[in-house]
């Protein structure tokens, strides 16, 4: 097994990244952990947050990269799901650098480490951690729907709508196939050039996001009785405030803080609340989450997002400038460490 471990290092807070094989050598894992050969990291705007705003991690040097797919090397004493040579997926855990996927080998709880269909990419398996959790934890946990793979959720779910705003998002892709797995009735926002996929995907309702009478479009859809909305952006929270029930108890469930939403105090009955999506902060929900995904990607039932290989780990940080500046829409950005 190799004894060296390249990695894009960032050595202080608000720092450069810069590609080191010295300073972090290849992770010791845990009775309970697998370790992965990454074959594939996505990028994900949390990274780039972190890096551009000194958010959610304190202790430098570090590694970041929340999303991996890789070949387990090795396994820990209690480990018996997994064996060398498994392919899988996994979520990093955000201020963990042996989690961290921006580098050649990580160290992953095996309950967390999702198993990765011979029917599925490497690239495709390294969107679906951040994604797919965020997406679980919104729908089944902040939005309280009935998991799908709990036994009558789609009975339990019937009849129910759910607004997901943002359908050309990392997260909403995946979040509108989950909620129609689920049994739900989906509006959701894009550019009219998704409309078409996402309806592929399971929406019921497509309405074009900028369209300027947008919050009356989807009151007519619902007659006025959303009473569960998810935004995946950030800017899409005060439109998704609007169009949810004038008097019934209603809930919007937000990624992002919703400090613009400008009319909250007016509406008693509406509530926002901000979720973390985090497999290690939900692990009840997380375990048998990815089992379930893994049994999806088997059977074609969950169609991950489009890919674009940019490269090494020297790649991501022009990667991350493109996020920045909004150049990067319906695609994943995957490294190659």
């Amino acid at each position: 097994m190799s004894t060296t471990n390249a990695a894009l290092v960032q050595l202080e807070k608000q720092g450069p990244q810069t590609v080191s094989s010295t300073v972090f050598p290849v992770p010791t894992i845990s009775d309970d952990e697998v370790l992965v050969r990454i074959d594939s990291a996505g990028l994900n705007p949390v990274d780039w947050k972190i890096t551009k705003y000194g958010v959610f991690v304190d202790t430098f040097p570090t590694v970041l990269g929340s999303d991996g797919a890789g070949v387990v090397t090795q396994v820990g004493q209690a480990v018996t799901s997994h064996k060398v040579g498994d392919r899988v997926f996994f979520q990093a855990q955000i201020g963990n650098v042996k989690t961290s996927t921006f580098q050649q080998f990580a160290a992953v709880k095996a309950t967390l480490a999702a198993h990765l269909p011979d029917n599925t990419t490497f690239e495709q398996g390294a969107t679906l951690g951040v994604a797919g959790i965020t997406s679980a934890v919104g729908l089944f946990t902040t939005l309280g729907f009935a998991a799908p793979w709990v036994a009558g959720a789609t009975e339990a779910n019937k009849g129910k709508q759910v607004l997901i705003w943002g359908g050309s998002t990392s997260v909403g892709h995946l979040a509108v196939q989950l909620a129609s797995l689920a049994g739900l009735t989906v509006i959701v926002t894009a550019s009219p050039q998704y409309h078409a996929t996402l309806k592929t995907l399971g929406a019921a309702h497509t309405v074009d996001y900028r369209a300027p009478d947008i919050v009356d479009q989807i009151k007519a859809i619902t007659k006025g009785t959303l009473t569960h909305a998810y935004d995946t952006t950030g800017p899409g929270s005060q439109p998704s405030f609007d169009a949810l029930s004038t008097t019934e108890p209603s809930i919007l469930a937000v990624i992002n803080a919703a400090d613009h939403v400008t009319n909250q105090a007016a509406f008693s009955n509406r509530k926002i609340v901000s979720l973390l999506g985090s497999s290690y902060a939900n692990m009840q929900l997380a375990v048998p989450f990815w089992k379930y995904v893994t049994q999806l990607l088997e059977s074609g039932k969950l169609v991950p997002q489009a890919t674009k290989v940019i490269g090494g780990l020297d790649a991501i940080v022009a990667g991350q400038k493109d996020q920045m500046d909004g150049k990067v829409s319906s695609v994943k950005l995957i490294a190659k460490p």
